[in-house]
């Protein structure tokens, strides 16, 4: 399954103001870390694949970095290693607490400004969030 398939054809306008109500309702103090963070120039910058992941024999977190920039198969990957903790057609968190930060589980976290850039690891981050809470 695929992420744009998991939201089952919502509107990236739709999709927003469900993900507003999503983190108003579960995760109310998030509001300060979901702003969205500057992309930098994707043209110019390398993406990161599944294929190197795997190639790479490493974990994730010595793999990617946060800001790496990954393809559609990584995305998808997060998507479906578990069950996800959160999913909208922007961000994914992948469904197993990474850590604890400030006393609130992190989750492993891909984002997109847009269904037209490209997918960029944010690290660990707090429920509903794309920003590591350690990463300011």
């Amino acid at each position: 399954m695929t992420i744009d398939e998991y939201n089952g054809g919502m509107t990236q306008d739709e999709v927003a103001a469900h993900n507003a109500s999503v983190i108003a309702h579960i995760a109310p103090d998030a509001a300060e870390y979901t702003e969205t963070m500057e992309v930098e120039d994707a043209a110019k910058k390398p993406v990161k694949t599944l294929e190197q992941w795997n190639a790479s024999r490493t974990d994730l977190d010595h793999f990617l970095q946060i800001g790496d920039f990954v393809d559609q198969a990584m995305a998808d990957y997060a998507l479906g290693v578990l069950p996800p903790a959160y999913c909208m057609s922007n961000m994914v968190q992948i469904g197993e607490p990474y850590s604890h930060v400030d006393g609130k589980e992190t989750y492993t976290t891909f984002y997109r400004s847009s269904e037209n850039e490209p997918w960029e690891y944010r690290g660990h981050c707090h429920l509903g969030n794309n920003r590591h809470p350690r990463h300011f």
